[in-house]
């Protein structure tokens, strides 16, 4: 059976239990002073770690959205080569050199371990959309924000690389294609040429058509007695035809009689 025990019950329970907690006030007065001590100083002399921020937005020009995948694709695409050029020894050692931020281990390691250990400190992450975030974590205000600064010039300085490469590759296909649409035009202009000298009835027809005018074939007169114009390359064909068949007919063929009169 369980006993139910009243309100004043309890309250001698917590007055008890707080009075033997107070005979030891001693021991946790000592118990916390000797922890303040010892953590006080500690945390006081530890060296502070700071970090700095940026955020990247960089877009692709069309000729790379339109080289394949979706916008996922693209992006994990032009993120793994920004984290590759972000942190190649290139961009690397001269913040190295420039802002001496590893001194000590590069007398002491090399330069090689210094741009390593530096790796390490650096954080990119791909965001939402286009943008991308830059993170440096040092031992200085300073460092770490001429540190981030000089990160994101990198980016910067990778995108107008890539501009400016695929600006010359685009200059460079449209001279191409120009050079040889020049060329196709010459050889088609020669062509041209040496048809209408072999057929100088096309050559006044395409004299014609260049003025605005046509030719009206022979004997095409209406029944006031003017000209007719007519359809010229119609005409020049039947002229063609009519003179090729004359010159096939064998000589002893009879001529044929001329046509009636319109």
């Amino acid at each position: 059976m369980s006993e139910t025990t009243t309100a004043r019950e309890e309250l001698d329970r917590a007055l008890s239990t707080g009075g033997r907690i107070l005979s030891f006030w001693k021991r946790a007065l000592l118990v916390f002073v000797v922890t303040c001590a010892i953590g006080v100083p500690i945390a006081l002399t530890r060296p502070r770690t700071y970090k700095s921020e940026t955020v990247i937005l960089y877009q692709e020009n069309m000729s790379a959205l339109e080289g394949g995948g979706g916008g996922s694709e693209v992006a994990r695409r032009v993120g793994a080569r920004l984290r590759e050029v972000l942190l190649s020894r290139a961009s690397l050692e001269p913040i190295i050199k420039e802002t001496h931020a590893f001194d000590a281990q590069v007398e002491k390691r090399g330069m090689v371990d210094a741009v390593e250990d530096m790796r390490k400190q650096i954080s990119f992450r791909a965001r939402e959309g286009d943008t991308f975030e830059i993170s440096y974590t040092g031992g200085s205000p300073d460092e770490v924000q001429e540190v981030t600064r000089r990160l994101g010039e990198c980016i910067v300085r990778e995108a107008s690389t890539r501009r400016a490469e695929s600006a010359k590759a685009l200059k460079a296909f449209v001279d191409a294609e120009s050079e040889r649409n020049q060329i196709d035009l010459k050889t088609k202009e020669a062509a041209l040429a040496t048809f209408l000298s072999a057929h100088p009835e096309f050559a006044r027809m395409a004299a014609a058509e260049s003025q605005g005018g046509t030719i009206a074939p022979p004997g095409s007169t209406t029944a006031a007695g003017g000209s007719r114009g007519g359809d010229t390359l119609l005409a020049m064909l039947e002229a063609r035809a009519a003179k090729l068949e004359g010159q096939l007919a064998p000589p002893s063929a009879t001529p044929r009689p001329p046509p009636p009169p319109p």
